[in-house]
């Protein structure tokens, strides 16, 4: 099992296992008696500890051999419509920027519809990534107001870096698909 880079910890969580057939449903599961339990078995509560590091979240994600993403927060996992979620995120030049970067922020249903987006340049100290130093870690805090009258449920909050030329991909050591966009946590809207 996969443990994803910017998972938020610390944290605790539910191993769960089921089945399900290949395109098809999942299949449900029944105890001894026959007693109907759902589509998957409670395995396991495990503690999810947090990567050591000085800030929170602590994580090392590459955009494009340019940026990379230290760690991120948020002020709340599980909002209510019509409150802001905050997310704070940490960055580091990874090369001498000579261009300005852009970054977009997402909170997108889990039919892939983004709902809300907050799209533009660093809210940094300063804002122009080409005047960023070598080294020094950059702190910005990104809000996305939830519409008062979004669904409830879980949302991705995705996000990327961008500039003129396009999307900045994510450089990983792992074999697979370049991606151009982060799924950085799932927060839920609603009780």
């Amino acid at each position: 099992m996969s443990i994803p880079v910017t998972a938020y910890a610390p944290d605790d969580v539910t191993v769960r296992v089921g089945l399900y057939l290949p395109n098809g449903p999942r299949l449900q599961v029944s105890d001894a008696n026959g007693q109907l339990l759902g589509d998957s078995v409670e395995l396991a509560q495990v503690k999810l500890l947090p990567k050591p590091g000085a800030l929170p979240h602590s994580t090392e994600v590459n955009f494009g051999n340019q940026m990379v993403l230290l760690g991120y927060d948020l002020n709340k996992r599980v909002i209510q419509p019509g409150e802001t979620l905050s997310v704070t995120v940490y960055w580091q030049a990874y090369v001498p920027l000579a261009l300005d970067y852009d970054v977009f922020m997402q909170l997108v249903n889990l039919q892939g519809e983004m709902m809300i987006a907050n799209d533009g340049a660093p809210y940094t100290r300063p804002r122009q990534t080409s005047r960023w130093q070598m080294g020094q870690v950059m702190q910005e805090v990104r809000p996305l107001r939830v519409p008062a009258d979004i669904p409830p449920g879980i949302y991705d909050l995705h996000m990327g870096v961008f500039g003129d030329e396009g999307r900045l991909p994510i450089i990983t050591g792992e074999s697979g698909l370049p991606s151009e966009r982060l799924t950085l946590i799932q927060v839920r809207v609603g009780n």
